[in-house]
């Protein structure tokens, strides 16, 4: 079995004025890096590699987001 890769660097960053640790592996923020809330440890950003970039911000935790269960009119039973 494959070991977790372990942060190699951690360094502090603000993301939209949330004081983050940023965890990077030996490759570098440049090739991904995650972003966590000093206060709550809570993921605030995930960025991508050079080969995948892109990036993915988490800001309304905790909540309500109005999604509901669907009536039981409308639940079509399979099987």
């Amino acid at each position: 079995p494959t070991r977790p890769t372990r942060a190699a660097d951690v360094s502090s960053e603000d993301v939209s004025g949330v004081p983050c640790w940023v965890l990077t592996d030996k490759k570098g923020k440049g090739e991904g890096a995650r972003y966590v809330s000093k206060g709550k440890f809570e993921v605030v950003r995930f960025t991508g590699s050079s080969a995948s970039p892109g990036q993915l911000d988490f800001s309304k935790w905790n909540e309500d987001l109005g999604i509901k269960a669907p009536a039981a009119s409308d639940i079509m039973k399979i099987g």
